[in-house]
């Protein structure tokens, strides 16, 4: 009995034992634990951008940049026929990529208006800032123009400070109908941004209406060059609605790198400075650097998103 009694006793300790463990193992298994968070951080997919003719100046820029405003670039016009004499935003390449901003190099090169073109309440928005003079007119149309053309946007981006790879945007407004000598013009224009030593690559702004026959000449001299890579496109247009946090494709191309919404000249303020400009978005953050970075830089660096 007395033998019985001790076994008992121990069956009877070991099974505190056992739940005294398993109680203890309970706890610790529902106790927090902290944890490094190896998330990455998430990037944008889209890069809201803004539009404007003549440079707002230093002050606005600092006081515009992410995240004070949701635009991580800007416009940077060139020296240009039909946007001389505005020199505005030559030698702030440097300054503006210190202080962070995103480029998009734009040569507004010759252009073919109808009177139909500019009685168009929108055009005559986006126009007002094209300067006619004697270098700008109708009859320069040609593909020697083109190359002359061309051979200036080179020479001042490259004055400019921009590296190899970099993408130069010819803006071609808005046309009813593209005339042969238009189409000559921008096709010699793209090819001999493409035979330059330079590196230079040719970009194109264009309207929706316009953009399925440009792009389908100029992909033509890409393939004749035996270019591997795909020219950029600039679209202003209607798509599914404009919207900053759509992607370029909702202008209804898919070819489309940048997209600007077709409203043009809003006026906004950030920081203490007021600016009126037409919102773009892009699928890079810098739609003129080179292929595989996000700033432009004139050294390798570079900055990440």
């Amino acid at each position: 009995m007395i033998r019985h009694a001790l076994l008992r006793l121990g069956r009877r300790h070991a099974t505190l034992a056992l739940s005294a463990l398993v109680l203890m193992m309970a706890c610790h298994s529902s106790a927090p634990t902290a944890t490094k968070d190896t998330t990455p951080p998430t990037t944008p997919s889209v890069y809201p951008g803004f539009d404007i003719s003549v440079y707002p100046g230093d002050a606005l820029m600092n006081a515009w940049k992410q995240p004070a405003s949701p635009y991580y670039w800007s416009s940077y016009y060139l020296s240009a026929p039909c946007h001389k004499p505005q020199t505005s935003w030559l030698g702030k390449r440097a300054t503006l990529e210190g202080m962070g901003w995103g480029l998009a190099v734009i040569y507004v090169g010759q252009q073919y208006w109808t009177s139909a073109d500019v009685r168009g309440s929108a055009l005559l928005k986006r126009s007002a800032s094209i300067v006619s003079t004697t270098s700008c007119t109708n009859g320069l149309l040609s593909a020697a123009q083109g190359a002359l053309d061309a051979d200036e946007a080179i020479a001042s981006t490259q004055q400019e400070g921009f590296p190899a790879g970099s993408t130069i945007f010819l803006d071609l407004e808005h046309m009813t109908t593209i005339p042969a000598v238009m189409q000559d013009y921008y096709k010699a224009w793209v090819e001999r941004v493409l035979r330059a030593p330079t590196q230079y690559r040719p970009g194109i702004y264009c309207h929706t209406a316009n953009a399925a026959a440009i792009q389908s000449v100029v992909q033509a001299s890409y393939a004749e060059l035996r270019r591997t890579d795909t020219p950029r496109f600039w679209l202003v247009g209607s798509g599914s609605g404009f919207a900053l946090t759509k992607s370029p494709t909702a202008s209804g191309f898919t070819f489309a790198n940048v997209w600007q919404n077709p409203n043009f000249e809003r006026t906004e303020s950030y920081g203490g400075y007021i600016a009126t400009i037409d919102q773009d978005v892009s699928s890079v953050r810098s739609p003129s650097a080179p292929a595989g970075t996000n700033v432009i830089r004139a050294t390798a660096r570079t900055m990440a998103p």
